[in-house]
């Protein structure tokens, strides 16, 4: 079974996308449970940062005796000994329509793809017969880029005898296209603007710059032939023809993994539009989901800041997310939304797991992967949970049962082609 990426496995390798699992507000229908604390608006408690919350616990020495330290040791946070049923219902969820676009492999999609395999394998020749770029050319280049407003040479924006493929991918627009049309040794400048997200340097957002430029030498991958194919180092590709085929092969396969992507992307959010829930949920679940996006985040942020990108942090990343989304309100409430879309889900497969049977994972299941991840971290059960404050057992068959249902959905999905 291909394991699927759930709220566990994102909180610990910090890769949950935000808004993967959108879905509209379903609330009402199923009657709510009469449990002893249920979860509503009046009852959230906002959770501003992860690490103060659980350094809070560890000083007060709160926590139940079996779960030292813990900030969410008792059942009802992981849905254990909970009715799901009080809470969500759903009629149909093994009849489902995913709408996708109809796609048919072109012959320019195709030469694209064989001039990118190309541009890996084969070493470009230098360009002697001219002396002016021209698109599809790698140019060896110095840049120097500065500000516009104020002539300020900007950070990581000077470099020399770069190259840079015009036409390529990879550089903000307009910068690779600068340099056509340019002579060989001669210096020229050009303005480009950069994005409104750049995470490289969160200060040049939007921000007109113009690079100044001198051309030292023009390259060009040679044209596929028959007689260099074979440095593609292809498998039972020869010639030409064989390219050609083993290339429009390449790209349907690339089309099929996207539309399985697309699938377990809109799967999620149709079934839950299906499902009527309560308008409670229990207290605790919710207030675990909430602690569990914020501290994704948090992971999140931290593993692009190892790398460099000092520039993102949990607000950024909010930033950028409510913007994808069009989310009208405050960053507080988006995380409220997204804690209360993954509790709906799991709150919906588990029900789903439990009218089905066989998706309920066993014993030795949860046992066994519960004990790979603690081999992974090196650390036992208790270990874990004082780390990380939460209990990783229950979250684990939650997990589970979200792969389980995931798949068995994805499986019986219809595409329809528009």
């Amino acid at each position: 079974m291909k394991k699927k990426l759930t709220v566990l496995s994102a909180v610990l390798c910090a890769s949950l996308a935000l808004s993967a699992c959108s879905s509209g507000d379903s609330s009402g229908g199923a009657s709510s449970a009469q449990a002893e604390e249920t979860a509503g608006d009046e009852a959230a408690t906002a959770i501003t940062s992860s690490e103060d919350i659980l350094n809070a616990i560890e000083a007060s020495g709160e926590g139940e005796e079996d779960f030292p330290g813990l900030l969410f040791p008792e059942d009802e946070a992981y849905l254990v000994g909970i009715d799901v049923s009080e809470y969500v219902s759903i009629d149909d969820y093994r009849t489902i329509d995913v709408v996708l676009p109809a796609h048919e492999i072109t012959e320019e999609e195709i030469e694209s793809q064989m001039r990118q395999m190309a541009s890996y394998y084969l070493e470009p020749v230098e360009i002697t017969d001219r002396d002016v770029s021209e698109t599809g050319d790698t140019v060896i280049v110095d840049y120097s880029g500065r500000i516009k407003e104020t002539g300020e040479v900007f950070q990581g924006g000077t470099t020399t005898d770069a190259q840079v493929e015009i036409g390529g991918s990879g550089y903000i627009e307009g910068f690779a296209e600068g340099m056509a049309g340019q002579k060989v040794g001669e210096e020229f400048e050009f303005e480009v603007t950069f994005p409104d997200y750049y995470p490289n340097n969160t200060d040049l957002e939007n921000t007109p710059v113009i690079f100044t430029c001198t051309i030292h030498k023009i390259t060009r991958v040679p044209e596929l032939s028959d007689d260099n194919v074979a440095e593609l180092q292809i498998e039972n590709v020869t010639n030409m023809e064989e390219l050609h085929d083993y290339t429009e092969n390449y790209i349907e396969e690339q089309y099929l993994y996207t539309e399985r992507t697309e699938i377990e992307a809109q799967v999620p959010a149709i079934i839950v539009e299906r499902a009527e829930f309560a308008d409670e949920l229990p207290v605790r679940a919710m207030e675990l989901h909430r602690f569990l996006v914020r501290r994704n985040l948090e992971q999140q942020a931290s593993y692009y800041q190892m790398y460099g990108y000092t520039d993102v942090t949990v607000e950024s990343m909010l930033e950028q997310s409510m913007a994808a989304e069009g989310f009208q309100g405050t960053a507080d409430d988006f995380m409220e939304e997204i804690a209360l879309r993954q509790l709906k889900q799991v709150m919906l497969f588990q029900l789903i797991a439990e009218k089905e049977g066989n998706l309920l994972p066993g014993e030795d299941t949860v046992d066994s992967e519960v004990e790979q991840m603690l081999s992974q971290y090196g650390q036992t059960e208790e270990e874990f949970g004082e780390q990380n404050g939460f209990r990783i057992r229950p979250l684990m068959y939650q997990d589970i049962i979200v792969n389980n249902v995931m798949e068995f959905l994805t499986e019986r999905a219809s595409v329809v082609y528009e």
